[in-house]
């Protein structure tokens, strides 16, 4: 699974409400029983309706971005929606951005995930058509990210985005697309 800030962790996980660590600790393996009821919980979040969001141009005319809806607010720590696309795996991606960190055709939708064998796949959401909103966010550094980005790699390869801070209406959601993502760019980052 990819990162996830300690103190959510430890929520999922009850280590904040007295959680037992008998027998030398919880077990925290890929397929321990912890690792379930934590994508079990997670399958069963639900994104907020379309409504609650509006693709715009952007205030610094970047071009479009994504935004919360006029009459919605929303709480830190929310469930927005999953980065959708297809997933595909390392030689997939290969074949369609041989030269990604280099001179492109640049992976701009592509989210990495590394699997619990250290192998990639990736959610592309290069295609409209199979993709979602998410596609949309723009970057900011970390320490002004408004949302935040987790990866689980199974049951399935997944991108969960998440309000970082209360939302309110009109603002643009932004999250850092990490180091990876800039590699090869020299003068594009924002």
């Amino acid at each position: 699974m990819g990162f996830v800030p300690l103190l959510l962790w430890g929520r999922l996980l009850g280590l904040f409400r007295g959680g037992q660590r008998g027998g030398g600790g919880p077990d925290l393996s890929p397929n321990g029983a912890i690792a379930k009821r934590i994508r079990a919980q997670l399958a069963a979040h639900r994104p907020l309706p379309d409504a609650c969001f509006a693709v715009a141009p952007t205030v610094d005319g970047r071009g479009k971005g994504l935004f919360v809806a006029d009459h919605e607010s929303i709480e830190q720590g929310t469930y927005l929606f999953d980065y959708a696309g297809e997933v595909i795996d390392q030689a997939e991606y290969d074949a369609r951005y041989p030269k990604a960190n280099t001179d492109g055709p640049y992976a701009d939708y592509a989210v990495g995930i590394v699997q619990d064998d250290g192998s990639s796949h990736y959610v592309d959401a290069v295609d409209a058509l199979k993709s979602n909103l998410a596609r949309y966010m723009n970057h900011a550094e970390a320490a002004e990210a408004n949302c935040v980005a987790w990866t689980l790699s199974q049951p399935a390869p997944r991108v969960l985005i998440f309000a970082n801070e209360p939302l309110a209406p009109g603002v643009e959601l932004v999250w850092d697309y990490g180091r990876e993502y800039w590699e090869g760019r020299d003068g594009e980052k924002i």
